[in-house]
Protein backbone atom coordinates (compact mmCIF):
# COMPACT_ATOMS: atom_id res chain seq x y z
CA UNK A 1 0.00 0.00 0.00
CA UNK A 2 1.30 3.19 -0.73
CA UNK A 3 2.49 5.06 2.32
CA UNK A 4 3.87 2.47 4.09
CA UNK A 5 7.64 2.22 5.52
CA UNK A 6 7.31 -1.46 5.34
CA UNK A 7 5.81 -4.54 4.80
CA UNK A 8 2.32 -5.69 6.61
CA UNK A 9 0.67 -8.91 7.50
CA UNK A 10 -3.05 -8.17 8.03
CA UNK A 11 -6.60 -8.78 7.23
CA UNK A 12 -7.88 -6.65 4.68
CA UNK A 13 -11.07 -6.70 2.20
CA UNK A 14 -11.85 -6.46 -1.53
CA UNK A 15 -14.89 -6.03 -3.30
CA UNK A 16 -15.75 -8.90 -5.51
CA UNK A 17 -16.97 -7.04 -9.10
CA UNK A 18 -20.69 -8.02 -9.88
CA UNK A 19 -19.59 -9.02 -13.24
CA UNK A 20 -17.29 -11.32 -11.78
CA UNK A 21 -20.09 -12.60 -8.92
CA UNK A 22 -22.43 -13.35 -12.06
CA UNK A 23 -20.06 -16.21 -12.83
CA UNK A 24 -20.28 -17.66 -9.90
CA UNK A 25 -22.58 -20.20 -7.93
CA UNK A 26 -25.22 -19.11 -6.51
CA UNK A 27 -23.87 -18.53 -3.09
CA UNK A 28 -20.20 -18.02 -4.26
CA UNK A 29 -18.80 -20.93 -2.93
CA UNK A 30 -16.46 -21.42 -5.72
CA UNK A 31 -14.95 -18.11 -5.31
CA UNK A 32 -11.62 -18.45 -4.26
CA UNK A 33 -8.68 -15.55 -3.69
CA UNK A 34 -5.07 -15.81 -4.43
CA UNK A 35 -1.64 -14.14 -4.06
CA UNK A 36 -0.26 -12.05 -7.48
CA UNK A 37 0.76 -15.28 -8.82
CA UNK A 38 -2.50 -16.72 -9.47
CA UNK A 39 -2.20 -20.33 -7.63
CA UNK A 40 -1.25 -19.26 -3.56
CA UNK A 41 -4.69 -19.75 -1.94
CA UNK A 42 -4.97 -16.94 0.41
CA UNK A 43 -7.47 -17.24 3.72
CA UNK A 44 -10.54 -15.64 2.95
CA UNK A 45 -14.05 -15.53 3.97
CA UNK A 46 -17.09 -13.81 2.55
CA UNK A 47 -18.98 -10.73 4.38
CA UNK A 48 -22.58 -10.90 2.69
CA UNK A 49 -22.82 -13.09 -0.67
CA UNK A 50 -26.20 -11.35 -1.51
CA UNK A 51 -24.64 -8.02 -2.52
CA UNK A 52 -24.61 -6.84 -5.48
CA UNK A 53 -20.82 -6.39 -5.02
CA UNK A 54 -19.64 -8.48 -2.08
CA UNK A 55 -17.19 -7.86 0.07
CA UNK A 56 -14.63 -10.52 0.54
CA UNK A 57 -12.19 -10.81 3.53
CA UNK A 58 -8.92 -12.10 2.74
CA UNK A 59 -5.01 -12.12 4.99
CA UNK A 60 -2.40 -11.33 3.35
CA UNK A 61 1.52 -9.24 3.14
CA UNK A 62 0.87 -5.97 1.82
CA UNK A 63 4.28 -3.63 0.67
CA UNK A 64 4.96 -0.42 0.50
CA UNK A 65 3.01 -0.55 -3.63
CA UNK A 66 0.19 -1.91 -4.77
CA UNK A 67 -0.45 -5.14 -3.94
CA UNK A 68 -2.02 -7.73 -6.48
CA UNK A 69 -4.04 -10.28 -5.79
CA UNK A 70 -6.36 -12.70 -7.58
CA UNK A 71 -10.16 -13.75 -7.33
CA UNK A 72 -11.26 -17.03 -9.30
CA UNK A 73 -15.02 -18.25 -10.04
CA UNK A 74 -17.19 -20.03 -12.43
CA UNK A 75 -16.47 -23.71 -11.34
CA UNK A 76 -19.61 -25.34 -10.51
CA UNK A 77 -18.34 -28.42 -8.89
CA UNK A 78 -16.76 -26.53 -6.52
CA UNK A 79 -17.37 -26.58 -2.60
CA UNK A 80 -17.13 -24.01 -0.06
CA UNK A 81 -13.32 -23.21 0.43
CA UNK A 82 -13.74 -20.16 3.10
CA UNK A 83 -11.72 -19.76 6.72
CA UNK A 84 -12.73 -16.89 8.08
CA UNK A 85 -10.73 -18.12 11.27
CA UNK A 86 -7.61 -18.11 9.23
CA UNK A 87 -8.45 -14.23 8.25
CA UNK A 88 -8.89 -13.57 11.88
CA UNK A 89 -5.84 -15.93 13.23
CA UNK A 90 -3.86 -12.68 14.79
CA UNK A 91 -7.12 -11.33 16.26
CA UNK A 92 -9.35 -12.03 20.08
CA UNK A 93 -12.45 -10.33 18.56
CA UNK A 94 -13.49 -9.72 14.72
CA UNK A 95 -16.85 -8.62 14.08
CA UNK A 96 -17.26 -7.60 10.59
CA UNK A 97 -21.08 -6.55 11.24
CA UNK A 98 -22.02 -6.45 7.60
CA UNK A 99 -23.34 -10.62 8.15
CA UNK A 100 -24.56 -9.80 11.41
CA UNK A 101 -28.39 -10.09 11.69
CA UNK A 102 -31.50 -10.96 12.57
CA UNK A 103 -30.06 -12.17 15.74
CA UNK A 104 -26.30 -12.06 16.09
CA UNK A 105 -22.76 -10.06 15.10
CA UNK A 106 -20.55 -13.11 14.13
CA UNK A 107 -16.96 -13.08 15.46
CA UNK A 108 -15.18 -14.57 12.86
CA UNK A 109 -12.39 -16.11 15.27
CA UNK A 110 -15.51 -18.14 16.42
CA UNK A 111 -15.29 -17.51 19.93
CA UNK A 112 -17.53 -14.71 21.30
CA UNK A 113 -20.56 -13.98 18.73
CA UNK A 114 -22.78 -10.88 19.80
CA UNK A 115 -26.52 -11.37 20.61
CA UNK A 116 -28.36 -8.29 19.78
CA UNK A 117 -30.33 -6.82 22.23
CA UNK A 118 -33.01 -3.51 22.11
CA UNK A 119 -33.19 -3.47 18.04
CA UNK A 120 -30.22 -3.45 16.64
CA UNK A 121 -30.45 -1.96 12.89
CA UNK A 122 -28.61 -4.23 10.73
CA UNK A 123 -27.88 -3.60 7.55
CA UNK A 124 -26.75 -0.47 7.18
CA UNK A 125 -25.12 1.44 5.04
CA UNK A 126 -21.24 0.66 5.90
CA UNK A 127 -17.78 1.44 5.48
CA UNK A 128 -16.85 -1.46 4.13
CA UNK A 129 -20.18 -3.40 3.44
CA UNK A 130 -23.33 -3.12 5.75
CA UNK A 131 -22.93 -2.01 9.10
CA UNK A 132 -24.86 -2.01 12.24
CA UNK A 133 -27.02 0.68 13.67
CA UNK A 134 -27.37 1.56 17.34
CA UNK A 135 -30.07 4.23 18.57
CA UNK A 136 -28.49 5.44 21.71
CA UNK A 137 -31.43 4.40 23.51
CA UNK A 138 -31.21 0.52 24.51
CA UNK A 139 -29.63 -0.95 21.34
CA UNK A 140 -26.09 -2.76 21.99
CA UNK A 141 -24.72 -6.22 20.80
CA UNK A 142 -23.98 -8.58 24.31
CA UNK A 143 -20.77 -11.02 23.92
CA UNK A 144 -22.04 -12.15 27.30
CA UNK A 145 -19.74 -13.43 30.33
CA UNK A 146 -15.96 -13.23 29.59
CA UNK A 147 -14.79 -15.73 31.51
CA UNK A 148 -10.55 -17.09 32.52
CA UNK A 149 -9.20 -18.62 29.77
CA UNK A 150 -11.51 -16.13 27.31
CA UNK A 151 -9.43 -14.82 24.53
CA UNK A 152 -11.23 -11.19 24.76
CA UNK A 153 -9.93 -11.29 29.08
CA UNK A 154 -6.67 -9.85 27.52
CA UNK A 155 -5.32 -9.82 31.20
CA UNK A 156 -1.75 -8.56 31.47
CA UNK A 157 -1.32 -7.92 28.21
CA UNK A 158 -1.46 -5.31 25.18
CA UNK A 159 -4.43 -4.42 22.68
CA UNK A 160 -5.23 -2.35 20.02
CA UNK A 161 -8.91 -1.84 18.94
CA UNK A 162 -9.54 -0.87 15.53
CA UNK A 163 -13.20 -0.01 14.47
CA UNK A 164 -14.83 2.32 11.79
CA UNK A 165 -17.36 4.41 13.64
CA UNK A 166 -20.09 7.08 12.26
CA UNK A 167 -21.53 8.95 15.12
CA UNK A 168 -24.23 11.01 16.01
CA UNK A 169 -22.84 12.83 19.24
CA UNK A 170 -25.79 13.39 20.26
CA UNK A 171 -27.52 11.38 23.35
CA UNK A 172 -25.94 9.87 26.61
CA UNK A 173 -22.63 10.98 27.58
CA UNK A 174 -19.45 8.47 27.74
CA UNK A 175 -21.00 6.46 25.01
CA UNK A 176 -19.82 3.08 24.73
CA UNK A 177 -18.24 1.81 21.81
CA UNK A 178 -16.99 -1.64 22.94
CA UNK A 179 -16.58 -2.58 26.82
CA UNK A 180 -16.02 -5.08 28.81
CA UNK A 181 -16.41 -4.34 32.67
CA UNK A 182 -18.12 -4.36 35.43
CA UNK A 183 -18.16 -0.78 36.99
CA UNK A 184 -17.41 2.80 35.35
CA UNK A 185 -14.31 3.71 33.43
CA UNK A 186 -13.69 -0.19 32.48
CA UNK A 187 -12.87 -1.30 35.82
CA UNK A 188 -12.13 -5.30 36.14
CA UNK A 189 -11.46 -4.66 32.14
CA UNK A 190 -11.07 -2.10 29.21
CA UNK A 191 -13.33 0.12 27.55
CA UNK A 192 -13.44 3.31 24.63
CA UNK A 193 -15.92 5.65 24.37
CA UNK A 194 -16.77 8.86 22.37
CA UNK A 195 -18.10 11.44 24.40
CA UNK A 196 -19.82 14.67 22.51
CA UNK A 197 -22.81 16.16 24.20
CA UNK A 198 -23.22 16.29 27.67
CA UNK A 199 -20.27 16.59 29.81
CA UNK A 200 -17.86 17.75 27.75
CA UNK A 201 -15.94 16.62 24.24
CA UNK A 202 -13.31 13.64 24.52
CA UNK A 203 -12.40 10.42 22.85
CA UNK A 204 -11.29 8.02 25.77
CA UNK A 205 -10.11 5.20 26.41
CA UNK A 206 -9.57 2.90 29.85
CA UNK A 207 -8.13 0.30 31.74
CA UNK A 208 -9.11 -1.21 35.22
CA UNK A 209 -11.59 1.62 36.16
CA UNK A 210 -8.55 4.69 34.71
CA UNK A 211 -8.52 6.81 31.74
CA UNK A 212 -5.27 5.46 30.18
CA UNK A 213 -5.40 8.13 27.24
CA UNK A 214 -7.68 10.77 26.46
CA UNK A 215 -8.19 13.72 23.54
CA UNK A 216 -10.58 16.31 22.71
CA UNK A 217 -10.47 15.55 19.46
CA UNK A 218 -13.63 14.04 18.07
CA UNK A 219 -15.05 12.28 15.43
CA UNK A 220 -16.82 13.78 12.30
CA UNK A 221 -20.26 13.56 12.67
CA UNK A 222 -22.47 11.50 10.11
CA UNK A 223 -19.55 10.16 8.56
CA UNK A 224 -16.98 7.10 8.54
CA UNK A 225 -14.41 7.42 10.58
CA UNK A 226 -11.52 4.67 11.52
CA UNK A 227 -10.66 4.67 15.30
CA UNK A 228 -8.16 2.88 17.05
CA UNK A 229 -6.39 2.42 20.40
CA UNK A 230 -3.49 1.14 21.17
CA UNK A 231 -2.65 -0.02 24.75
CA UNK A 232 0.77 -1.16 26.17
CA UNK A 233 0.26 -3.18 29.29
CA UNK A 234 1.91 -1.23 32.49
CA UNK A 235 3.23 0.92 30.53
CA UNK A 236 2.50 5.15 30.23
CA UNK A 237 2.49 4.90 26.18
CA UNK A 238 -0.98 4.52 24.76
CA UNK A 239 -2.66 6.15 22.00
CA UNK A 240 -5.89 7.24 20.54
CA UNK A 241 -5.79 7.00 16.39
CA UNK A 242 -7.94 8.89 14.35
CA UNK A 243 -7.93 7.95 10.38
CA UNK A 244 -4.59 6.59 10.61
CA UNK A 245 -2.59 8.96 13.12
CA UNK A 246 -1.99 9.39 16.59
CA UNK A 247 -3.47 11.86 18.87
CA UNK A 248 -4.00 12.28 22.48
CA UNK A 249 -1.37 11.36 25.24
CA UNK A 250 -1.27 8.45 27.93
CA UNK A 251 -2.35 9.26 31.19
CA UNK A 252 -1.81 7.05 33.24
CA UNK A 253 0.14 2.77 33.61
CA UNK A 254 -2.16 0.20 33.83
CA UNK A 255 -2.74 -3.92 33.67
CA UNK A 256 -6.15 -5.10 32.80
CA UNK A 257 -6.85 -7.55 35.59
CA UNK A 258 -7.71 -11.30 35.36
CA UNK A 259 -11.39 -10.46 36.42
CA UNK A 260 -14.84 -11.90 35.00
CA UNK A 261 -17.32 -9.41 33.52
CA UNK A 262 -19.68 -9.33 30.75
CA UNK A 263 -18.70 -7.48 27.60
CA UNK A 264 -21.00 -5.34 25.15
CA UNK A 265 -20.51 -3.50 21.59
CA UNK A 266 -22.60 -0.40 21.76
CA UNK A 267 -23.11 -0.26 25.43
CA UNK A 268 -21.76 -0.99 29.21
CA UNK A 269 -22.88 -3.66 31.34
CA UNK A 270 -23.80 -2.79 34.78
CA UNK A 271 -26.32 0.25 34.22
CA UNK A 272 -28.42 2.12 32.39
CA UNK A 273 -27.36 4.87 30.02
CA UNK A 274 -24.03 4.81 28.17
CA UNK A 275 -25.33 3.86 24.93
CA UNK A 276 -23.75 4.88 21.83
CA UNK A 277 -25.65 6.40 19.16
CA UNK A 278 -24.78 6.18 15.54
CA UNK A 279 -23.36 3.15 13.22
CA UNK A 280 -20.47 0.55 13.72
CA UNK A 281 -18.52 -0.97 11.44
CA UNK A 282 -15.32 -3.71 10.95
CA UNK A 283 -14.55 -4.17 14.95
CA UNK A 284 -11.21 -5.99 15.66
CA UNK A 285 -9.37 -6.15 18.63
CA UNK A 286 -5.72 -7.54 18.29
CA UNK A 287 -3.57 -9.03 21.45
CA UNK A 288 -0.49 -6.63 20.99
CA UNK A 289 -0.35 -3.06 19.79
CA UNK A 290 -0.25 -2.56 16.56
CA UNK A 291 2.70 -0.55 14.63
CA UNK A 292 1.93 2.61 12.80
CA UNK A 293 2.20 1.05 9.78
CA UNK A 294 -0.61 -1.29 10.65
CA UNK A 295 -2.67 1.50 11.66
CA UNK A 296 -2.48 3.16 9.04
CA UNK A 297 -3.28 0.16 6.98
CA UNK A 298 -6.68 -1.01 8.68
CA UNK A 299 -7.53 2.94 8.56
CA UNK A 300 -6.80 3.41 4.49
CA UNK A 301 -7.14 0.30 3.02
CA UNK A 302 -10.01 -1.17 4.47
CA UNK A 303 -11.35 -2.09 1.92
CA UNK A 304 -9.53 -1.28 -1.46
CA UNK A 305 -10.18 -3.16 -4.47
CA UNK A 306 -10.14 -1.79 -7.99
CA UNK A 307 -10.44 -4.22 -10.95
CA UNK A 308 -7.30 -3.89 -12.80
CA UNK A 309 -8.24 -6.54 -16.19
CA UNK A 310 -9.96 -10.02 -17.33
CA UNK A 311 -7.55 -12.71 -16.83
CA UNK A 312 -7.39 -15.22 -19.59
CA UNK A 313 -9.54 -18.55 -19.15
CA UNK A 314 -6.90 -20.52 -16.71
CA UNK A 315 -6.50 -23.79 -14.50
CA UNK A 316 -4.05 -23.23 -12.05
CA UNK A 317 -1.85 -26.77 -11.74
CA UNK A 318 -3.25 -28.89 -9.43
CA UNK A 319 -4.70 -26.21 -7.03
CA UNK A 320 -8.34 -24.82 -7.92
CA UNK A 321 -9.24 -27.47 -11.01
CA UNK A 322 -11.86 -26.84 -13.58
CA UNK A 323 -11.93 -22.54 -12.15
CA UNK A 324 -12.82 -20.75 -15.22
CA UNK A 325 -12.44 -17.19 -14.90
CA UNK A 326 -10.70 -14.28 -12.72
CA UNK A 327 -10.28 -11.14 -11.97
CA UNK A 328 -6.87 -9.22 -10.90
CA UNK A 329 -8.03 -7.05 -8.85
CA UNK A 330 -4.84 -3.82 -6.70
CA UNK A 331 -5.35 -4.44 -2.78
CA UNK A 332 -4.48 -2.11 -0.38
CA UNK A 333 -5.03 1.09 -3.30
CA UNK A 334 -6.56 3.24 -0.06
Amino acid sequence: MPGLSGSVTMPCCVSIPASLKSLCQANGEDLRITSSDGETLLDYGIEDWSAAEPVVHFRHTFNTGDTEVYAYGGNALASDDQDKVGVAQDCVGYWPLGDAGPTYAYDWTGTNTGSQSGGVTFGQMGRQADACGFDGDNDFLDLGTIGIGNPLMLNGSDLTVSVFIKPVLTGDSYQRIVDKSDGGAGQNGYAIITNGSLSGFETTAYANGNAVVRTSTLPTVNVWNHLAWTHTNNAATDLLWFEGSSIGGSQSAQIIPNAETNMRIGSWNHSTGREYKGDLDGLIIFPRVCSADEIKFLAKAYPASAMLEWGALVEPSGIISRIMHHRKLMAGAG
